[in-house]
């Protein structure tokens, strides 16, 4: 779980270290150290992963990314446990691992795992295992422009058989931002498993809801009356505890106050989520104006959320949702135009950049194009149809781009009502 790590254990000092790494004391990590493990013994409800899981996604959603030479994936692993030896005392039979790839053969000498941080780190910690037979590892570090930072060497790694020691790693003279480890001529692969990171500024995950709205729903579609209402649910999909605070936008990125069943009225939400725990915000609006814009979320770990639109007609709910998205520069998404069915297609765009946004939309294969320009956290919806002047029916696909991230909602309406969530699709991680 996400929380302060005061390391205690005991360690062998490496046989040497150069004078731009060292070994740094265990109180020396910060208050917003992180330590991601993919978990415990088999059915742990916390577990990050199960055996055979390709480790590569799960670590990515941290700014985590894993590279070696090899041909095939890096896989989470079980590996039996020793419990007389293990640290923290009352352990389970199992714990899990990373594992780097194999080549074809299976022999891993010479090809070492990498690790590649997307948040430069002061400081870190690895707790290693091996194979069937004990091993030495070298630990090097890279700061961003791939300048060695100097290397651990002579770090004892026990058998697959005993829960690895954290070896520690801190830069004396930069930020570490690529860590290289290698077992050398051991032919077993490199094993993680947790990895302690010590960012050099707190780590923060940020995802949007492109389009929330609440407000009475207008007589032209709805004789019967009706009000939309927004309900954001958040969830923590990590094995980490996580805390992070729910922002609620109107389209000039100012704070859109609104009441919240069981919360004060308010634009800003904060929430405490356990691993695999969720949080609901749900509006209670009544009033006769319609209100629109967008939801911020951030926290210390990648969480996600979905926003469910729900109207009451009559008594018969009309309800569609979409996820959170994270900022993006290119996305391809289905729309559709139907006059008989009376099918449209909204779109919702947030621009989540620095900076000013220039974004183009085409119509594939038309070639028609249309652009538009967002301010920094500026929310702009639209019926696709008007924007694009379009008098026939359509079913194509739109491209979108933008020269700063940003983030986008496709809906399909009925009679004007949102009735479902179009995919959006980037090649982007």
């Amino acid at each position: 779980m996400l929380r302060i790590v005061i390391l205690f254990v005991s360690f062998i000092l490496p046989t040497e270290v150069l004078a731009e790494v060292r070994r740094p004391d265990p109180a020396d990590f910060s208050d917003h150290t992180v330590q991601i493990y993919m978990g415990d013994g088999f059915g742990e409800p916390f577990s990050l992963a199960s055996p055979g899981t390709n480790a590569d996604p799960l670590l990515e959603s941290w700014g985590v990314f894993l590279q070696s030479g090899a041909t095939t994936a890096h896989t989470v692993v079980s590996v039996r446990d020793v419990r007389s030896i293990l640290n923290p005392p009352n352990p389970p039979d199992y714990v899990y691992s990373i594992e780097n790839g194999s080549p074809v053969g299976g022999d891993s000498a010479g090809i070492p795992l990498i690790i590649d941080f997307r948040q430069l780190l002061k400081r870190a910690a690895l707790r290693l295992s091996g194979g069937p037979q004990p091993a030495v590892a070298s630990l090097q570090a890279f700061d961003r422009g791939g300048r060695s930072l100097g290397t651990i060497s002579g770090v004892p790694v026990r058998s697959q058989e005993s829960r690895g020691e954290l070896t520690e790693i801190e830069a004396v003279d930069g930020l570490i931002s690529k860590i290289v480890i290698d077992y050398g001529a051991s032919p077993f692969p490199e094993r993680v498993e947790a990895l302690v990171l010590d960012p050099f500024v707190p780590l923060v995950f940020e995802t949007y809801v492109p389009q929330v709205g609440v407000g009475p729903v207008p007589e032209i579609l709805s004789a019967q009356g009706g009000v939309y209402q927004s309900s954001i649910v958040i969830l923590n999909p990590t094995n980490q505890d996580v805390e992070g605070v729910l922002q609620l936008k109107t389209g000039a990125n100012l704070p859109l106050a609104l009441p919240v069943k069981g919360q004060q009225q308010g634009s800003q939400f904060s929430f405490s989520l356990r691993p695999h725990d969720r949080v609901r915000f749900e509006t209670e609006y009544a009033g006769t104006e319609v209100l629109s814009g967008y939801a911020r979320i951030t926290a210390n770990g990648p969480v996600k959320a979905n926003c469910l639109y729900h109207m009451v007609d009559a008594g018969n709910p009309f309800e569609a949702a979409v996820l959170s998205e994270e900022g993006k520069n290119v996305l391809v998404a289905f729309v559709e135009k139907d006059s008989n069915r009376e099918i449209n297609t909204g779109i919702a765009l947030v621009n989540v950049g620095k900076d000013e946004a220039t974004i183009r939309l085409f119509l594939i294969p038309s070639g028609v194009r249309r652009e538009l320009t967002l301010k920094p956290g500026e929310h702009v919806a639209f019926f696709l149809d008007s924007f694009f002047d379009a008098t026939e029916d359509f079913a194509r696909a739109l491209k979108i781009e933008s020269t700063e991230p940003f983030v986008a909602t496709v809906l399909r309406t009925w009679k004007g009502l949102a009735s479902a969530a179009l995919p959006v699709s980037s090649v982007q991680k």
